[in-house]
């Protein structure tokens, strides 16, 4: 289902950052790799100083610990460095 929002919005708009992230994490946690590994290679070069050490000021403070925690473990499957 996140996966099917993000890539709609990706569609719309070829540099949605956010959508590109969520699409990523979704897609490692589907087991779908290649999938997961182009939408970090298409993020990076939006944005080539993404990286996991840096993912806190994406966010911004009102996202849970829990969620943070989880997006984060997604995005590490799909190989954002850190």
């Amino acid at each position: 289902e996140a996966m099917a929002w993000a890539e709609g919005n990706i569609r719309e708009d070829i540099g949605a950052h956010p959508s590109l992230r969520i699409y990523a994490a979704s897609a490692a946690f589907a087991d779908m790799p290649d999938a997961a590994l182009a939408a970090i290679a298409r993020l990076r070069s939006i944005d080539p100083e993404i990286c996991i050490s840096r993912l806190a000021s994406y966010f911004g403070p009102y996202k849970k610990p829990e969620f943070i925690e989880k997006y984060t473990k997604g995005l590490r499957l799909a190989g954002l460095p850190e």
